[in-house]
């Protein structure tokens, strides 16, 4: 594995656990088995290094949600499909490193790096919507109560909440919140 690799996974890893303020390039340096300085031939500082580990995870987390979504759309109906990804995500976000971070991240960006994290998340919400959109109006154009891209909309903000609940350490309350939420999502968008 290249030097470059061992630095990205390094400081995945440690970042995810300390946060950008936490994190050090001497303890990211010691757990690639590299010297500091050896950092510097591959990323400008820590903003550099921090960043290309976000567009990796990011990179990542995205195929990870395209793959979910074209997967379980080909077996399941949509309503099955929309009702298990908060709980698809809150899993990935306990054994995975990148939707850790990301999620981590896209909520408590690094002060400095704030407006270019806002950008990129904004990237992906606004594709996740496109892909939600498509698919209220592929399957279900004639149960949908309101407009597709609200409905896409109205979820996206559902999902947002259950990972803010698991943000904070309460994956429980967050898939109670699901339970309680999701019955009424469904009578909002959906038709009997």
């Amino acid at each position: 594995m290249n030097t470059k690799r061992l630095i990205l996974i390094s400081a995945l890893e440690h970042f995810s656990k300390n946060s950008f303020e936490g994190a050090s390039l001497g303890v990211i340096a010691s757990k690639a088995k590299i010297k500091k300085s050896s950092i510097y031939a591959h990323f400008n500082n820590k903003d550099d290094l921090f960043m290309s580990v976000f567009f990796h995870a990011e990179h990542q987390v995205k195929k990870r949600i395209i793959k979910y979504f074209t997967t379980r759309f080909g077996k399941e109906g949509i309503i099955e499909t929309l009702q298990s990804f908060p709980y698809f995500l809150l899993k990935n976000c306990e054994e995975e490193q990148n939707f850790c971070f990301l999620i981590r991240h896209a909520f408590f960006p690094p002060g400095d790096l704030a407006q270019k994290i806002s950008e990129q998340i904004s990237l992906l919400l606004n594709y996740l919507e496109v892909l939600l959109t498509k698919h209220f109006r592929r399957f279900l154009t004639d149960r949908i109560v309101t407009q597709p891209e609200a409905a896409s909309l109205a979820y996206i903000t559902l999902v947002d909440g259950i990972l803010v609940e698991s943000l904070f350490g309460f994956p429980e309350k967050a898939t109670l919140r699901m339970k309680a939420a999701w019955p009424i999502f469904c009578r909002g968008i959906f038709l009997s």
